[in-house]
């Protein structure tokens, strides 16, 4: 499965743009197959972030911490490449 996404803002006062793509296959260890890896799995980390407090509940900007311990955790075994500029 692959899957492409991009965001828009600003740092320091200039505008910004992100570009994520992803690919995943099926793993064979736990017989997900991508779709199913790349659903709700992303939600349940977040509820865990939320859970544990780093990051508050509702909608919030994707800054920081809360992005790169997000990213540390869906990277197990999914390839992404980020494109700045």
């Amino acid at each position: 499965m692959r899957a492409a996404g991009a965001g828009r803002g600003e740092l320091d006062g200039n505008p910004i743009t992100v570009t994520v793509d992803m690919v995943d296959r099926h793993d064979p260890a736990t017989g997900f197959a991508a779709m199913e890896r790349l659903t709700g799995w992303h939600a349940a980390m977040m509820a865990a972030l939320i859970a544990a407090g780093e990051v508050p509940s509702g909608c919030t900007p994707w800054r920081g911490r809360a992005r790169h311990r997000f990213m540390q955790r869906v990277r197990r075994g999914i390839s992404f490449t980020e494109r700045w500029s």
